[in-house]
């Protein structure tokens, strides 16, 4: 298995949110050049400069984690799901090393993968070793 950017970018919440204002930064520059607002340019280059760049980084530091979590891989019980404002919650349980853990995580998803998800009973999931309490279903991530 091999961890997946596009996949990253998709299901990590944090991530998919620094996409957004980066392509909403990307969009306002070029309606910033298009309008020939020069004033303007030194507010926008910068931010989205700064977007960019926490994107990767946000996106390299969940691939290396992904990377180097690979073979923790143990199965997980649902115990709940939730929908919020567009946002989607999955609760689970797990135990790693003799240790049962709860964790949950949040995802910005369509109302398709938001069925497919609600549906699951079990989930595959990567463990960090260096913090046992960090859980990624590995079926979103691996391809």
């Amino acid at each position: 298995m091999k961890t997946n950017i596009i996949s990253i970018i998709k299901f990590d919440y944090l991530t998919k949110f620094l996409f957004i204002i980066t392509v909403v930064s990307i969009l306002l520059l070029f309606a910033v050049i298009a309008l020939d607002e020069s004033s303007v340019l030194s507010v926008i280059i910068p931010f989205f400069i700064i977007s960019e760049a926490l994107l990767v980084i946000r996106t390299l530091g969940v691939k290396k984690v992904l990377d180097r979590v690979i073979e923790n891989k143990v199965a997980g019980k649902v115990t709940g799901t939730r929908r919020n404002n567009g946002n989607f919650y999955m609760s689970f349980e797990y135990e790693f090393k003799g240790k049962t853990y709860k964790s949950k995580s949040v995802f910005l998803i369509g109302p398709l993968q938001r069925i497919k998800l609600a549906k699951m009973e079990t989930v595959n999931l990567v463990i960090d070793d260096l913090n046992p309490k960090k859980a990624y279903i590995s079926d979103l991530y691996y391809k």
